[in-house]
């Protein structure tokens, strides 16, 4: 099962070591937090989709990229979230780019035809 907190508590402090360092730093910072906090077992491939929705009750995913490219909607995305929606699962969008305010991201799903409540987005 996903625990959203322990999720949090990892995202928040790269999130501010990502802000205040230099890109090199960054990176290496980003190696050594990684290798501290993933001891997950090597990925298995998904032979089954149905396998993965019946594990997993939230899905997270980034915007810039994987919703959508630029102002237009990435395909099959609608179909994707309503399938999601359907099976009962819930939904988060994320984003690092902080060109825009949680109501001017509400506006872009709108406008990209995406029903999206905007306590489902977080920016960084």
């Amino acid at each position: 099962m996903l625990n959203i907190a322990s999720i949090s508590a990892f995202v928040k402090p790269l999130n501010l070591l990502l802000s205040k360092q230099s890109f090199s730093s960054r990176l290496l910072s980003l190696n050594i937090a990684t290798s501290i906090h993933t001891k997950a077992p090597k990925a298995k491939s998904l032979i089954n989709p149905k396998d993965l929705l019946d594990k997993t009750d939230v899905f997270i995913f980034d915007c810039d990229g994987v919703i959508w490219k630029g102002d237009s909607l990435i395909e099959k995305v609608p179909q994707v979230l309503d399938k999601l929606r359907a099976a009962g699962k819930t939904i988060f969008f994320v984003t690092n780019n902080s060109t825009k305010s949680r109501k001017g991201y509400l506006k872009k799903f709108t406008g990209l035809g995406l029903n999206v409540k905007a306590e489902g987005i977080t920016l960084s």
